[in-house]
């Protein structure tokens, strides 16, 4: 892997996508909402209202509640890591020119800018086929 790739590349992203996120500092990704919901109920101890979603994100989102004191801000912040831990994550393995076509794409500017899971899911499913001869590393990223 080029640190040196991976470095420049999750920098560039990093400035790139926090203005887009900072561009838009109110609810664009109505989806916030119900995780919101979700995550308010697991801080309170109460049990999942809805079987069918895992509480993975949700669980992380009261993380960034009790860090950052706001659920927005904060999903903002974790898709930004996301976008730019996926195009660091490219750079380093086929180079800078890899990683800054994945940066600007229209999917990862706008959902590594926006609050909601997509771009989470999406940099950590990526990740899972990149590390996938590490089965336990990939295994944590799919799950």
């Amino acid at each position: 892997m080029n640190r040196r790739a991976a470095g420049l590349a999750a920098l560039v992203a990093l400035l790139a996508l926090g203005v887009l996120a900072s561009a838009h500092p109110g609810v664009r990704f109505v989806d916030i909402v119900s995780f919101s919901a979700r995550a308010r109920d697991l801080a309170a101890g109460l049990p999942a209202r809805d079987g069918l979603y895992p509480l993975g994100y949700p669980s992380v989102l009261v993380l960034g509640h009790a860090v950052v004191g706001d659920v927005l801000p904060f999903a903002k912040l974790a898709a930004v890591l996301a976008a730019s831990a996926l195009v660091a994550l490219v750079a380093g393995r086929w180079g800078v020119l890899a990683g800054a076509w994945i940066l600007v794409q229209v999917p990862t500017l706008q959902w590594g800018s926006t609050e909601g899971t997509d771009m989470v899911a999406a940099s950590l499913s990526i990740a899972a086929v990149v590390v996938s001869r590490h089965g336990m590393t990939a295994g944590l990223c799919v799950g």
